[in-house]
This record gives C-alpha cells, sequence and structure tokens, in this order.
C-alpha cells in the first residue's frame, strides 16, 4: 500500500502541532517492533530508560522498519524538512519513579538542535491515558509531534503496562549541544562528538535528501 499525507493532514499539524495518524503501520509491524525492541533491550546491560536509547544501532530489522524508504518519506513532508537525518529513538516502559521528572518539550530536553519532529509509536498499554496530551487511544495509530510540543513524561512513565518507542529526526545541519536536561547527553562523545559539532552521515545518517526520493 502506497503511503501519502493530505493537504488537510499537512495543514492540522502545521497549525496544532501535532497529528494522529491512523494504518501509517499495520498491527503485525507494531507487534514487530515491541518484540525487537525488547530482544534489543534485553541484550543491553540492564533493563533501564538509559539502556533503551539508539535501539536500531542495535538491531538490523528494528533498523530496516523504522527508517523504511515510504515511511521516512512520509514523514519528511510531514515535517517539511529536506533532508532528513535520524537524531535517537528511546523505548520507554513504564516505571516508577519517572526519570524525568516535570513536562518538557523534546527540543529542550535534547542535545541534538534542532529537532525536525517525532515519532510516537505505542507498542501496548493497559488503560488509555486520560490527559489533554492526545496520546493514542488505539493501538496501531501513530502520533507524530513537533519539537516544540510539551509531552507530560511523568504521566507517560506512570501509565500502567505503556511500552513506547519515540523516534525522533533532525534537519541536516543539527548540532551535537551540551543541555544537563538530556540523560543522554554524552553518549554521542563515544561516537567521537564534542560539544558544537555538526551531526555526521556516519553516525546520524541522512534518511532522505530530496522531495522526491524514495
Amino acid at each position: 500500500m502506497r503511503l501519502f499525507l493530505t493537504d488537510d493532514q499537512k495543514e492540522f499539524f502545521q497549525k496544532n502541532r501535532f497529528i494522529e495518524i491512523e494504518g501509517l503501520l499495520p498491527l503485525e509491524k507494531i507487534t514487530q517492533i515491541e518484540k525487537l525492541s525488547d530482544l534489543t533491550l534485553a541484550k543491553r546491560s540492564e533493563n533501564s530508560f538509559l539502556q533503551g536509547y539508539d535501539l536500531w544501532r542495535d538491531n538490523k530489522e528494528l533498523k530496516e522498519i523504522l527508517h523504511k524508504r515510504s515511511l521516512i518519506k512520509i514523514i519528511a513532508e510531514l515535517f517539511n524538512t529536506f533532508p532528513l537525518r535520524i537524531a535517537f529513538d528511546q523505548y520507554i516502559k513504564a516505571t516508577s519513579p519517572s526519570p524525568i521528572q516535570t513536562t518538557w518539550a523534546l527540543e529542550e530536553l535534547s542535545c541534538i538542535k534542532p529537532l525536525a519532529g517525532s515519532m510516537l509509536i505505542p507498542l501496548s498499554f493497559s488503560k488509555p491515558l486520560k490527559s489533554h496530551f492526545p496520546f493514542p487511544q488505539k493501538i496501531g495509530n501513530v502520533l507524530f509531534l513537533a519539537p516544540d510540543y510539551p509531552i507530560p513524561w511523568p504521566l507517560l512513565f506512570g501509565s500502567e503496562g505503556l511500552k513506547l518507542l519515540i523516534v525522533n529526526f533532525a534537519p541536516e545541519k543539527a548540532i551535537y549541544q551540551q543541555e544537563t536536561r538530556d540523560p543522554h547527553q554524552h553518549v554521542l562523545k563515544k561516537w567521537g562528538y564534542a560539544f558544537g559539532d555538526s551531526l555526521n552521515n556516519q553516525h546520524h545518517p541522512l534518511l532522505i535528501i530530496h522531495r522526491d526520493s524514495y
């Protein structure tokens, strides 16, 4: 099935800074993402929020799903960002206490600046979230957020049975900056980055370059 965005969807996102899209990922893909995420996390040293960072780097199958060209083209169009590169992904499981203690937009938290936007993929939850935050109430729906959209982190981490994968994207000229609010602010140093460096294609590859790229 060919994926596409309508003009109404793009306009809604630009106006409201979020949009929930149904049917972008079939349920079997959601199940596969959950399985691969759990498997990748289990192979790391501990099952924690800090270890749930950048799962795509350790799992080729997960990378192929999340970086599929047809999906990335939709994302780049929605964020109106060409070229578009991967910034990071973050696997979240319900836990108490929350490792992030207040509501922050991802652009405020991330040491990668600027961000283009985020894709939130709910993988499982016990109860729908009761909040003004537009979290999908149905597995299979995907939420896209602009970088400045506030996220109630304590609510997410406190949601019973929640598993969530957040995939974050950046423009080509994104930079690694010191950000003390980012729990992962020093991770990029292991790939040779220093504060002030531009992201490079070796460690944060471009996923799409032109609007007509497939």
